[in-house]
């Protein structure tokens, strides 16, 4: 009965009908008027016009002497011209061409002779000379309506001499909050409140007076009067339930109620007049992929930029994605250039996943009825992050760890001019994608349960015929992490055989889940009957956020992790964390950059620091296959 709440619309259709119904009932720019010095970054809301010619005379181009090309006509090496003082003038670039001159002679060819000069080459009509109008000429269109005024064009503005211009007005965009503060309500218009400063509009924040259809009628009035577009926040549900509609059918018209959207589905939107009135998810990511996918290129239009192209390239997807087939899905994702090829990593999914907002490089849309896309394929990539800056990326795929982080930082610290960027797919999934030669370098800690050892086995498997280097880089302390104060008394991991113990492990081809197996197998623990063994997580710190939250008992981490997160720490081995680098990256700069950072006295000293790390040569290579 919920369900029918909602009427699921696709995206295209409801996108487009939307935009155009606002504009059919008036939505559009606005115009205010300003300086141009202030001008950068905003857009014309009319055509600008030069008022005067650049440069405004002609002018010198370069330092030397002004003359009549006349003069000079028959000047050579031969018979060399000489002119009185009163037949030139000595100028410098920028300068004014001096009356009844036609051209300039630059000084390295002028020969100075007593009371006048010598010139051994004829001069041309013009030459060195900026003519009036050469850069812009009066009443040249300098910019057209709704363009993006960029630094130059305020410099040929100002050149020219206009001195203020009209502007398309930024939207002033209302949020609309229930009056009992949360978090993630407060998380939302944090987010919301920064994406609409992007987008150069102006947000407003107005929270309910009270709880009620009352109170929401009375603020959402408010922000109405005041605002272009009122966005409210916290009045949807999945099911479809919400107060938002009726709010705004009190002051005009609910257009839609769902999207085929993933994450997002609930969304509503009305609109009073020309302005947009839009419900959006409480859920953090959902509100953001409702408010990137709809109110953005309202934004856009309001704000006079009536362009909502995106920069799509092609790139090959190193993880595969499951996609719900009853929805379009829009998923984030890591990417960066390894040979030459763009590659693309999804980052964690879910609608209360904001830091896959921050990270992410480009959006992958997944299609209804797709179901998503395998490892290797070829996928449309709606890049964030320009494709140069991806060009100068390190990509990093495999185990992640904090360490990465900082090695990440230091990297941006030393000023090499590359970044890197880390994707987790664990241990073995690094191993595969340098294998498919999708990263620059895999971190792994791969345990060998026949003989103890870390990583070098598992390369030798899968690189029979070499061609990869092994690069230390750091020990870590791998332990139980249990709540504080250890209410159970774990003592050791063959403590977790006792019956009742929650455990939580790491996912399939992760270094943590080969040591829990391992593990298991030492102390004689049948995996089956470990409690929890089978759920798994994709990052120590979500498996520690866990037991800190209460609904688990125990899971391998390290001590940072357990530091972290407020927990208490149960050594059970030190193990290798090493870098898999092919040969094919060795000479690149970016690794070159890492591998001097990774060995510096900044790089050791941060990671002591840290706690629960050994280093002994860091960046030095191990072996070599």
């Amino acid at each position: 009965m919920a369900a029918s709440k909602l009427d699921i619309r696709p995206l295209e259709e409801v996108r487009s009908e939307y935009t155009a119904l606002l504009r059919a009932n008036g939505m559009k720019p606005s115009p205010e008027e300003i300086e141009v010095p202030l001008s950068c970054g905003r857009v014309t809301y009319e055509a600008v016009y030069a008022r005067s010619s650049v440069p405004d005379s002609h002018s010198c181009a370069m330092d030397g002497v002004a003359l009549a090309s006349g003069d000079v006509s028959r000047a050579s090496e031969a018979t060399p011209v000489f002119l009185s003082r009163e037949r030139y003038c000595p100028v410098s670039t920028g300068d004014r061409l001096p009356d009844g001159c036609d051209c300039v002679v630059m000084e390295e060819d002028v020969i100075e002779a007593p009371d006048g000069i010598e010139l051994c080459r004829p001069a041309v009509p013009w030459q060195h000379v900026r003519q009036i109008g050469e850069d812009v000429c009066e009443g040249e269109m300098l910019l057209p309506s709704f363009t993006y005024i960029r630094p130059a064009a305020v410099g040929a503005m100002l050149a020219s001499g206009v001195g203020r211009i009209l502007v398309c007005r930024r939207p002033v965009i209302g949020v609309v909050a229930p009056a009992s503060a949360d978090s993630a309500a407060d998380c939302n218009y944090a987010i919301l409140s920064a994406m609409l400063n992007e987008w150069s509009a102006v947000p407003e924040l107005f929270r309910c007076a009270g709880d009620g259809t009352d109170a929401a009628e009375k603020t959402v009035g408010e922000a109405l009067s005041r605002c272009d577009a009122v966005v409210m926040t916290g009045f949807t549900s999945a099911d479809g339930g919400t107060g938002g509609c009726e709010t705004v059918a009190k002051f005009g018209t609910v257009f839609c109620r769902g999207i085929a959207i993933k994450p997002g589905k609930p969304a509503v939107l009305g609109y009073s007049g020309a302005k947009p009135v839009i419900c959006i998810p409480e859920y953090p990511v959902s509100a953001i992929v409702v408010v990137e996918q709809i109110l953005k290129g309202i934004i856009e239009t309001l704000g006079g930029n009536m362009s909502h192209a995106f920069e799509t390239q092609e790139a090959t997807l190193s993880k595969s994605i499951i996609s719900d087939e009853n929805c379009r899905e829009f998923v984030r994702m890591r990417a960066g250039c390894v040979n030459g090829s763009l590659v693309a990593s999804p980052l964690s999914r879910g609608s209360g996943i904001v830091s896959s907002f921050m990270k992410a490089d480009g959006i992958v849309e997944v299609p209804e009825g797709c179901g998503g896309y395998r490892t290797g394929t070829q996928v449309p990539v709606r890049l964030l992050t320009p494709r140069q800056e991806l060009e100068r990326m390190l990509v990093a795929t495999g185990s992640h760890d904090r360490v990465m982080d900082e090695l990440a930082d230091l990297m941006k610290r030393s000023g090499c001019g590359y970044a890197l960027s880390s994707s987790n797919v664990g241990s073995m999934g690094g191993i595969m994608a340098i294998r498919r030669r999708e990263a620059h370098v895999a971190p792994i800690h791969l345990l060998d349960e026949e003989t103890g050892g870390y990583n070098t086995f598992f390369v030798k498997k899968n690189f029979p015929k070499g061609g990869v280097r092994l690069v230390e880089c750091v020990g870590r302390l791998q332990g139980l992490l249990v709540k504080k104060g250890n209410p159970l008394g774990i003592a050791s991991f063959a403590d977790l055989a006792a019956g009742g113990i929650r455990y939580v492990n790491r996912q399939k081809g992760s270094g943590t889940h080969i040591l829990c197996h391992w593990l298991c197998g030492r102390y004689g623990i049948d995996t089956s009957r470990l409690r929890g063994y089978e759920r798994e997580e994709f990052t120590r710190m979500s498996a520690a956020a866990l037991i800190a939250s209460g609904e688990a008992d125990a899971a391998l981490g390290t001590w940072f992790d357990a530091g972290m997160c407020g927990l208490d720490f149960i050594p059970v081995c030190e193990e290798q964390y090493d870098l898999l680098i092919p040969d094919s990256s060795w000479e690149l700069p970016m690794v070159q950059s890492m591998l001097e950072v990774l060995g510096s006295g900044a790089f050791r000293e941060r990671i002591l620091n840290m706690g629960g790390y050994s280093v002994d040569s860091p960046g030095s290579v191990r072996e070599r296959f």
